[in-house]
C-alpha cells in the first residue's frame, strides 16, 4: 500500500511551475509584498501651512435620487455586468443568496453581479466600472483646496474564485479620462479578502486620496469604483463621502511575525526560533510625521522592540521593521504581540494606531493556520492536494498529518495525508512519506473534526529544510464536490499550494487561503491509535496480497471482535467471528477464496468501536 501511494503521488508531475521555493528564498517572497505595499502610493505631498481642522466633510453620496446626473457606467467585455442602482432587500447573485448592504442611509445603493449572472451564468472575466461626475475641489473649498483629503464608503461583496486583492479598486483621479500617472491612482478596494470569503455587512473602508486630491489642489477629480478581471459574486456600494483629513492619523493597516517569513500560529517546543516583526503605516493625516516608529510589545513587557523611525509625508505608506527579534521560550503557553505606530504628534484617532495577534508554543503541534475557520476549498469531485510549506528549524521526527474537515464534505469521502521535501538543486518536491487512507465518518462531517491521520512510518525532519505537507483526495469523478478542507486565515503567495487542473492544466498553484492542514509530532504514534483509544488496527500485510495477508489488533481490553471485509461499493464479502480477544497484540490470517482483484476495506468491530483500514487485492 505504502509504494503504491508513493507511485500516485510522484504521477502527479510535483515540480512547481512557478520559480521554486528554498528556505532562503521564502523571506524574499514575503519582503517583496512588504515593498509592495511600501511602495502603493509612495507620491510625496507638498508640505502645506495654512492648514484646517480635519475631518469635515467635503462631499457625499447616498443614491436616495437615484443614479446621480452625469455619472458614467461602463461594461468593458460586452457583457451584462453594468453596475445598477438597486433598493431590494434581498438578491440572488449567481449561486449565492443574500440581503442588501445594511447601510447606514439604507434604500438605494450601487449594485454589481458576478459572474454574468444577467446573461445566464458563466465565469467570464469582467471590466466594469461605475464614475462619478467632476467633483471641483475650489468651488467645495471657497477657492483654497485641501491640505489632504480622504474617502471613505461602506460596501458589501463576495469574492469568488481568485482571491485577487487588486480586482476590486477605488480609483482617484485629475481627468475624466483616467490617464496612468501621476495624476490617477489606484487603490485596493477589498485588501486581505481571501478566496471565496466575503466581507463585514457593511465593511467601512477608508482611503486618504491626498496624492491626487491634496496639496490644496482647486481642479476637478474624478472617482471610479472598478472591477476588473476574474469573477466574483457581487459588490455593493453605499454611503460615500469626501471628508478633509484629520491633521494626525497614523494608521497600523497591517502588522506582520514570523521565522524566516512565514507566521506560525502553533509552534512545536522543539522548533521556536528567532521571530521578527513588521507592520505597515499610513499616514492618514494632513501633516507630515516625523519620528514615525514601530514598538512591538509581547506579553506586556516580556519583549520590547522598535523600528527605526522615519519621516513619514502626509498620505504616504511606510514599512516598519522592529529592529530586533524574540525568541520565545520553550515553555508551553501563549504570546500575545502589540504592534503600535506613533509619532511625536499627539494622534487624532490613537484607536486605530495598535493591532494585536498572539501564537501558542506546544508541544507538538506545527501550524500555519489560525486555528478560526474562515472558509474552505473543496476538491470539485476530482483529485487534489492541498497544503502547507513549513520551514523545520531542528531535526525533529513527524509521526502525523492533521486535517480539518469542512461541515460541507461527504461522508465516506477518502483523505489522506503525504509529505514532501524541497530539494533546491532540482527545484521541485519529493515525496517522502504518506499516511493511510481515511473514510470520512458523519461524526467527522457534522463536527468539523480535526482528524489526526499517522504516517506509515515515522518521518525524520532534516533542520534547515522546506518540507510541502498536504491533504489528499482522490476524487469521486466530478460528481460531487466529496472533500472540502477548512482554511483559516492568509498566506503570502507561494506558500500554500493547490495541485489541481487548474487554468494552466494539472499543476501546481499557490493560494492565499491558508489550509487547516498540520504537522503533529506526537511521540504516541504506534502505541495507540489516535482516532480510537480502545484498539489499534494494524496494515494487513503483504499489501498489495495475493493467495493470503495477515491483519495485526492490539486490544487495550477484552472485547468480543468480529472481523468485516467490504468491497468498494460497500458490499460485505467476508464475515469472521473472532469472539472474545483479551488484552495484548493478535494475529488474523485471511485468505483470498471469493476475493477478485480491487479495492477492499477491512474493519474490526466491536460494541466500543469500529476501525477501518484499506487493501489491495492482486491477481
Amino acid at each position: 500500500m505504502k509504494k503504491m501511494k508513493k507511485l500516485l503521488l510522484s504521477s502527479l508531475a510535483i515540480c512547481l511551475s512557478f520559480g521554486m521555493i528554498a528556505q532562503n528564498q521564502l523571506s524574499n517572497i514575503f519582503l517583496q509584498d512588504q515593498e509592495e505595499l511600501e511602495m502603493h502610493n509612495s507620491t510625496n505631498i507638498n508640505n502645506v501651512t495654512n492648514l484646517k481642522a480635519g475631518g469635515d466633510t467635503i462631499w457625499t453620496e447616498d443614491f436616495t435620487g437615484g443614479m446621480p446626473a452625469g455619472w458614467t457606467v461602463v461594461d468593458g467585455n460586452g457583457m451584462s455586468y453594468d453596475w445598477t442602482i438597486s433598493s431590494a432587500s434581498n438578491i440572488t447573485a449567481d449561486y449565492t443568496n443574500t440581503t442588501a448592504i445594511a447601510s447606514t442611509s439604507g434604500g438605494n445603493y450601487m449594485l454589481l453581479f458576478g459572474d454574468n449572472y444577467n446573461t445566464g451564468g458563466g465565469s467570464t472575466a469582467m471590466d466594469a466600472y461605475f464614475q462619478t461626475s467632476a467633483i471641483n475641489l475650489g468651488t467645495l473649498s471657497g477657492g483654497t483646496g485641501y491640505p489632504a483629503v480622504s474617502i471613505r464608503w461602506q460596501q458589501k461583496f463576495r469574492n469568488c474564485c481568485s482571491g485577487n486583492s487588486m480586482s476590486m479598486t477605488i480609483q482617484v483621479s485629475r481627468d475624466a479620462a483616467f490617464t496612468p500617472g501621476a495624476t490617477t491612482i489606484s487603490y485596493e478596494a477589498n485588501p486581505g479578502v481571501a478566496v471565496n470569503a466575503g466581507s463585514a455587512d457593511p465593511e467601512m473602508t477608508e482611503v486618504n486620496i491626498s496624492a491626487v486630491a491634496g496639496g490644496n489642489y482647486t481642479g476637478d477629480i474624478y472617482i471610479r469604483f472598478h472591477k476588473i478581471n476574474d469573477s466574483h459574486y457581487y459588490w455593493m456600494i453605499d454611503d460615500i463621502e469626501l471628508f478633509e483629513s484629520l491633521d494626525n492619523d497614523l494608521i497600523n493597516t497591517a502588522s506582520y511575525f514570523g521565522t524566516l517569513g512565514l507566521p506560525y500560529y502553533q509552534i512545536p517546543d522543539e522548533q521556536v526560533s528567532a521571530i521578527d516583526f513588521y507592520a505597515v503605516s499610513l499616514n492618514n493625516g494632513g501633516v507630515d510625521q516625523p519620528n514615525t516608529t514601530l514598538t512591538v510589545d509581547v506579553n506586556s513587557g516580556t519583549f520590547t522592540g522598535t523600528s527605526n523611525s522615519v519621516y513619514s509625508v502626509s498620505g504616504n505608506i511606510d514599512t516598519l521593521v522592529c529592529s530586533t527579534q524574540y525568541t520565545p521560550s520553550t515553555s508551553l503557553g501563549s504570546h500575545t504581540i502589540t504592534w503600535t505606530i506613533a509619532s511625536d504628534s499627539v494622534d487624532n484617532v490613537i484607536s486605530n494606531n495598535t493591532s494585536t495577534s498572539s501564537f501558542e508554543v506546544t508541544d507538538n503541534i506545527f501550524a500555519r493556520d489560525m486555528d478560526v475557520v474562515d472558509g474552505g476549498r473543496d476538491n470539485g469531485g476530482e483529485a487534489y492536494e492541498y497544503g502547507n510549506y513549513f520551514d523545520v528549524i531542528t531535526n525533529q521526527t513527524l509521526t502525523y498529518i492533521d486535517i480539518n474537515i469542512s461541515t460541507n464534505a461527504n461522508v465516506g469521502a477518502v483523505v489522506y495525508g503525504a509529505v514532501y521535501l524541497y530539494d533546491a538543486n532540482s527545484q521541485a518536491f519529493v515525496w517522502q512519506e504518506s499516511t493511510d487512507d481515511y473514510i470520512l465518518t458523519s461524526s467527522n462531517v457534522s463536527n468539523g473534526d480535526m482528524i489526526s491521520l499517522p504516517l506509515f512510518s515515522p518521518l525524520s525532519l532534516t533542520g534547515g529544510e522546506g518540507y510541502l505537507v498536504v491533504a489528499g483526495a482522490y476524487g469521486d469523478g466530478g460528481t460531487t464536490d466529496d472533500l472540502r478542507i477548512t482554511t483559516s486565515g492568509t498566506s503570502a503567495p507561494g506558500t500554500s499550494l493547490i495541485y489541481l487542473n487548474g487554468s494552466s492544466g494539472l499543476d501546481w498553484y499557490w493560494t492565499t487561503a491558508t489550509p487547516m492542514v498540520r504537522m503533529n509530532f506526537d511521540p504516541s504514534w504506534g502505541l495507540i491509535d489516535d482516532n480510537n483509544k480502545n484498539a489499534v488496527l494494524g496494515q494487513n500485510t503483504p499489501n498489495p496480497f495475493k493467495d493470503h495477508t495477515s491483519i495485526n489488533i492490539e486490544l487495550i481490553s477484552s472485547s468480543d471482535i468480529a472481523l468485516e471485509i467490504t468491497d468498494i461499493s460497500g458490499k460485505v464479502v467476508k464475515h469472521l467471528e473472532l469472539g472474545l480477544l483479551g488484552t495484548g497484540k493478535h494475529s488474523i490470517n485471511i485468505n483470498s477464496d471469493g476475493l477478485k482483484s480491487g479495492i477492499y476495506y477491512y474493519s474490526i468491530i466491536s460494541d466500543k468501536f469500529t476501525m477501518t483500514k484499506k487493501m489491495i487485492k492482486q491477481n
